[in-house]
């Protein structure tokens, strides 16, 4: 009976789909209050939003959505048991939803606030692009990555004499081999054969952005350094990837590149206004009452098990919003792991660093939740997917656990029958 019901919602979904269902919220099965949507469907079958599911084989939909159905099934039977209210799978999902929170908020409030989309925009469509050019590139003294024993204004002086003399018709490629400060020019003569946004400073990308095939670009002056470039290609690169597809992973590989001390900034001034907000207190009798006890605890020689007293593990050592942060809430976050925090944090001052680090992100995670983004449909639905998935895996330890566990009367027949074994001589 079971196998033929769920026969019967496999091809009722596999009908749905093929009838035009394709919104990532439409649901393509139901089994009992679990929902299985055409989103997570695509997920599952490892394939973009934007392709359609007849274009996958049929015994491929077929078995990944039974195998969706079955994780639901044992899903239900983990809720039925109660382990979705166990309170260490509770602080578990909402250890993980906070990081999910954390790095949204940070998305919305400090890389849209310091990216503008002009800047995705300029290196997406250089991307579409093969750009093949000569890069003069020259140091000066206070660059932060190409150096020279000149002034900046020694090296823009420098572009702009070399700019004429190639304009008279000198070789770019040998005025490279020549002047460049680039540690490969000596050998490459300046040749970029397939520049790649990010490679350079943002302004050459910028610059070459504008640029056309044949034109000499410069002094493009930046903190890396200053660059004359002679586009001697330019052309497009067919595909069809479209910009929102690519705009997300752009945006983390230019704060990545390009605007991480500035995100990191920015995320630290909002961070302690939202904890000044909230209020906080650090106490530092507290750090030291907890370094006292590591020290104690790795300075014997006993030989004994290094764990934390459970009088060690109630010291307070912050406050944030009236909740108190113990010695064994620190722990806990290091996975019970004390030699690591005694070995990175063994000073009052790491320590306090620490904890005033992680305020800031409990405060950060709050303002994102008062703000309401963990009901945002995208981070919900992440949320509710790892819920899933932690559950799952709850229910499957589970039943391997009943199935190797062995009852006293298993033990026992087990002994009578295999006694002999067990004798001494």
């Amino acid at each position: 009976m079971r196998k033929l019901f769920i026969l019967f919602i496999l091809l009722m979904a596999l009908g749905l789909i093929f009838n035009g269902c394709g919104r990532k919220a439409d649901v393509v099965a139901k089994v009992g209050n679990q929902k299985i949507t055409v989103g997570e469907f695509k997920d599952a079958l490892g394939v973009g939003e934007n392709k359609k599911l007849e274009n996958i084989p049929f015994e491929k939909r077929m078995s990944t959505l039974q195998r969706l159905i079955d994780e639901r099934l044992l899903i239900l039977k983990g809720e039925a048991e109660g382990l979705d209210r166990d309170p260490v799978f509770e602080k578990e999902v909402k250890s993980r939803a906070d990081r999910m929170i954390a790095r949204k908020f940070y998305e919305q409030e400090v890389f849209d606030k310091i990216i503008p989309d002009s800047l995705i925009r300029i290196f997406y469509d250089l991307q579409q692009y093969q750009i093949r050019l000569v890069a003069i590139v020259l140091g000066y003294k206070d660059s932060n990555r190409f150096h020279a024993n000149r002034t900046k204004k020694e090296a823009i002086d420098l572009a702009n004499e070399l700019k004429l003399r190639i304009a008279k018709g000198e070789s770019a490629r040998r005025l490279a081999e020549m002047y460049s400060d680039e540690p490969s020019a000596r050998t490459s003569k300046g040749v970029v054969n397939m520049y790649s946004p990010g490679m350079y400073a943002l302004e050459v990308a910028e610059a070459l952005h504008r640029a056309s095939k044949g034109e000499l670009v410069g002094p493009v002056v930046s903190d890396q350094g200053v660059f004359l470039l002679k586009v001697e290609g330019k052309e497009r690169i067919p595909g069809d990837i479209s910009f929102d597809v690519m705009k997300e992973q752009i945006k983390s590989d230019l704060a990545r590149q390009y605007f991480r001390r500035k995100a990191h900034e920015r995320y630290l001034a909002l961070a302690k206004d939202y904890a000044d907000q909230y209020g906080y207190e650090i106490r530092d009798a507290g750090i030291q009452a907890f370094l006292d006890s590591l020290k104690q605890l790795f300075t014997d020689t006993s030989g004994k098990r290094k764990r934390l007293s459970p009088e060690a593990k109630q010291i307070v050592l912050a406050k944030f919003r009236n909740e108190e942060l113990t010695a064994g809430y620190l722990v806990d976050l290091f996975f019970g792991r004390t030699s690591e925090i005694y070995g990175r944090y063994g000073t009052a001052d790491q320590l306090r660093k620490l904890l005033q680090d992680h305020i800031y992100y409990l405060a950060w995670v709050a303002k994102g939740r008062e703000l309401g983004i963990d009901k945002e449909p995208e981070v919900a639905r992440r949320i509710a997917s790892l819920r899933r998935q932690l559950l799952l895996r709850r229910v499957q330890s589970e039943l391997i656990r009943r199935k190797v566990t062995l009852s006293e009367e298993e033990l026992l027949a087990y002994y009578n029958t295999h006694k002999a074994n067990y004798m001494v001589n």
